[in-house]
């Protein structure tokens, strides 16, 4: 898995120029129409070895610049809230919520970087279209409409080791997040409406009475 990470590293540094900003204009057009994006999410977390430490799922809804909501439903509740200034992590069970300020640092989370500005995602990371395998037994028209760009941090301390993206009929449909321990963390995004009403007022987080906060801002 590091050996891997490794060569995508290298294969990114030696890409010629042109075609690393071309993979970012074409992430940019997809990116760009989304003004919001609201469905539902089933989550899969895994070790280096590929073993299922964890499931879950529930529904989300994401609005640009910098706002999202990320309701965990299965196996426990936790709601997770930006309106692009704050972000909150409310555990009912704990009756807790942790509130930091969104600075650089977590603007490189996968939720941010979805609902930042597309036009300055070239310039915070290196991005390559990459080709989307298919088996014999899925492979179908569909499967051609599907487009998947990988993403490396250009900081020192990035917070994912790379970041994979796709999208299938333009549509974002599953994010892939690799960290430094080999483990991967998979979002497939189910039954997404784009520019779709949404109610502003849910990115904005408020306190139940009677709730723990631990601030770190």
């Amino acid at each position: 898995m590091k050996l891997m990470s490794k060569l995508l590293a290298i294969l990114a540094l030696v890409l010629p120029v042109s075609a690393l900003a071309d993979d970012a204009q074409s992430l940019q057009q997809l990116l760009k129409p989304i003004q919001n994006l609201q469905g539902q999410f089933s989550q899969q977390q895994f070790d280096s070895d590929g073993e299922l430490l964890l499931q879950s799922d529930g529904d989300f809804a994401l609005q640009r610049p910098g706002k999202f909501v990320w309701n965990t439903a299965t196996p426990f509740e936790q709601q997770l809230v930006s309106n692009g200034k704050k972000l909150w992590l409310y555990d009912p069970d704990l009756e807790q919520v942790s509130i930091k300020a969104v600075d650089a640092h977590l603007q490189q989370t996968p939720m941010l970087i979805l609902t930042g500005d597309s036009e300055m995602l070239g310039k915070s990371f290196k991005i390559v279209e990459t080709t989307v395998k298919a088996t014999v037994a899925t492979a179908s028209a569909a499967n051609t409409q599907q487009r998947q760009f990988l993403l490396l941090s250009r900081q020192l301390e990035p917070v994912f080791e790379r970041l994979i993206i796709v999208f299938n009929h333009d549509i974002l449909s599953e994010i892939k997040v690799h960290d430094s321990l080999g483990q991967l963390t998979q979002f497939k995004l189910l039954n997404a409406a784009v520019n779709s009403d949404l109610d502003s007022n849910q990115f904005e987080f408020k306190v139940p009475d009677g709730t723990e906060i631990i601030a770190d801002e």
